[in-house]
């Protein structure tokens, strides 16, 4: 899982880098960077009070659906994107 989020990493920071303008993307790096923030300062003391009370088979098994939800969505936002492009281009 740590490498598919190790590449997922890199392939979104260069779809970002392509995608937007420079004027815009300090931006959302920015952005980028303080969301993972709050998301870790929330995600360490809940794997932590799961792996307490449930053990940390269950705590990875949380994180590991948690995961994959999230890349899920993030795929087929990325992907609804391309599709929508894509029907720009041929239309215009």
């Amino acid at each position: 899982m740590s490498g598919m989020e190790a590449i997922l990493f890199v392939v979104f920071s260069d779809y970002i880098n392509k995608q937007i303008p420079s004027r815009q993307r300090a931006t959302i790096l920015s952005f980028q960077s303080m969301f993972f923030s709050i998301m870790m300062i929330t995600f360490f003391p809940a794997v932590g009070a799961i792996s307490e009370y449930r053990g940390f088979k269950t705590a990875f098994a949380v994180i590991a659906v948690l995961a994959l939800m999230l890349i899920s969505i993030s795929t087929f936002l990325m992907l609804r994107g391309k599709g929508v492009e894509k029907k720009t281009e041929q239309s215009g």
